[in-house]
């Protein structure tokens, strides 16, 4: 009987080797299966294996992207979650829409994997003709309430008009992307001529994802189909016929303070209070964003034929 081929990386095309198993900490959808995780030996590219199981199914009611949070958090969490916050952007990123309006001061932007409509929420208050799409229904609903034109769906089955957008976003949704060949095809015939394609996902390329290993929480298997190192990222862009125009690298204290609760809560060392390290884990986070791109990344691209 012939041993099944490994998958190919869609950048290098070349066989993916064994990496590493991990299990699914955030939300324990299958708390006895562990996820084998390849990576590409050349360009660094990981891609998780889910078998033959529906990657829907990893996606309970209460992922965190397909819920509007102000609207089901208490007053006393959404106090502390802009703590939270705002000592990640300390040392992190301003919102994703601030990084879009440097790129396109005006336009029709598209949300991939809009969830709730947080992202689309900050561009229409920038000004920007915003519509999203996102597979899950919850969320799309979610969306459509706030007065968002949302359609239900993988971004190739939408259907868009050729050169139908000034700006394509994926704000932590491509490394969710089971066929990323595909998706660089589509969003580069939705876009219009020097369209820009932005980008936000984890990096596993930095000092924290080798440190912690399999407890890394950015990797977050089964969700994250692939998870992009920065040169990867360019490199899968530019064949598909883009060009690198901006990247930025940011610092993630929650990354820490979860990657290492999931340290210490494999070793049966309960952990409620490790939220509270998130004001001493700036300081090695901001190191780690300068010496080693840190916890994430994002990239603006833009499309050259």
């Amino acid at each position: 009987m012939d041993t099944p081929k490994a998958p190919t990386c869609p950048v290098c095309s070349v066989e993916m080797d064994e990496f590493t198993t991990a299990l699914d900490r955030r939300y324990d959808t299958t708390p006895d299966d562990r996820f084998e995780v390849l990576k590409c030996e050349i360009c660094g590219l990981e891609r998780t294996l889910i078998g033959d199981a529906d990657l829907d199914e990893f996606y309970p009611s209460t992922y965190t992207p397909h819920s509007h949070q102000s609207a089901s958090q208490s007053g006393l969490q959404r106090v502390y979650g802009r703590f939270l916050s705002t000592i990640d952007q300390a040392v992190g990123f301003d919102d994703l829409s601030e990084f879009v309006n440097q790129i396109a001061e005006s336009g029709t932007v598209l949300d991939v994997g809009c969830g709730s409509g947080e992202l689309l929420a900050d561009l229409d208050e920038l000004g920007y003709d915003v519509t999203g799409c996102d597979v899950s229904s919850d969320a799309a609903r979610v969306a459509a309430d706030r007065g968002y034109d949302i359609d239900i769906g993988r971004l190739p089955d939408c259907s868009y008009p050729d050169d139908a957008f000034d700006v394509v976003c994926f704000e932590h949704s491509f490394e969710h992307v089971a066929d990323p060949i595909g998706y660089r095809q589509e969003v580069h015939r939705i876009l219009r001529p020097n369209g820009s394609v932005v980008i936000e996902v984890p990096n596993p390329a930095s000092i924290a994802a080798r440190v912690f290993g399999e407890y890394w929480c950015e990797r977050e298997v089964p969700r994250h189909v692939f998870n992009w190192p920065p040169e990867a990222l360019q490199s899968f862009f530019e064949a598909g016929g883009f060009r690198t125009d901006e990247i930025e690298h940011s610092g993630s204290p929650r990354a820490l303070r979860n990657s290492l609760r999931y340290w210490l809560a494999d070793r049966g060392i309960d952990t409620p209070r490790v939220d509270l390290l998130d004001p001493v884990l700036m300081w090695p986070t901001a190191l780690t964003a300068i010496v080693n791109g840190g916890e994430r990344y994002r990239v603006a691209f833009s499309a050259t034929e």
